[in-house]
């Protein structure tokens, strides 16, 4: 099936974000590959308005980006409900394409560290550095769904592929990109690389290369950069 967005441009952001939430829903386990953007599942409010402020306003849909980021925050709490797993790669530029200022920034990076700790997710990251020859060339967004479908997304419109040859070629494909990429301490390396490239907050100044410290407050991550230790004199 091959769904032009033009066709859609009088459905709200809100009914669309409805539309790609029962698709993430309803598989017991998907993968995703994100040469762009952040996955849905690790979105802050943040990140998520200003990146669909951005898509209604280049497809000139009406503007309820408000209501659709409230369906997408409860899209990305399937992350915690058990009998649900995704496995996502995305290409290291991901980390630092920005969208929003700096506190969208180090919010929706720290969402990625958390995420990274839950046993329902796994993320791998395609390093820039990653040789790819006689493995696998860039590719479009795509994500598998229970190997029964796969949705393909383009700037022009969404692709539903369900035929089992071409099942198989992106399958094919994603085990492909996963020998690409880099899990664990080496992916979280890359993401606070990300962060320590953000300019600081105000009355802020970066100063560790460290784990971040990460912590919740009104429902919102929270980020801040840990104090160095004091070097004492001896007398």
């Amino acid at each position: 099936m091959y769904l032009h967005w033009k066709r859609l441009r009088r459905t709200d952001m809100k009914r669309l974000a409805e539309m790609s939430a029962s698709c993430t829903s309803a598989p017991v386990c998907s993968a995703c590959r994100r040469p762009t953007s952040c996955p849905a599942t690790s979105k802050t409010p943040g990140y998520a308005t200003a990146l669909m402020d951005t898509i209604a306003g280049f497809r000139g849909t009406p503007d309820d980006v408000s209501e659709a980021v409230e369906v997408r925050m409860r899209r990305a709490r399937v992350i915690y409900e058990g009998g649900h797993g995704f496995a996502t790669l995305i290409e290291e530029n991901v980390v630092n394409h920005r969208v929003g200022d700096e506190d969208v920034m180090a919010g929706r990076l720290g969402n990625l560290l958390a995420a990274m700790t839950l046993p329902s997710v796994s993320l791998g990251i395609i390093s820039v550095a990653a040789a790819r020859e006689g493995t696998m060339w860039p590719l479009e967004h795509f994500t598998v769904f229970d190997d029964s479908g796969i949705h393909v997304e383009l700037l022009a419109a969404k692709v539903a592929v369900t035929a089992p040859g071409e099942l198989y070629i992106y399958l094919r494909a994603f085990g492909r990109l996963t020998d690409l990429v880099v899990h664990g301490a080496e992916a979280r390396a890359l993401i606070l690389r990300a962060i320590e490239a953000l300019p600081p907050q105000p009355g802020m100044t970066k100063r560790s290369p460290h784990s971040p410290a990460l912590s919740h407050a009104g429902g919102r991550l929270c980020f801040s950069w840990p104090r160095p230790a004091r070097c004492s004199r001896s007398a």
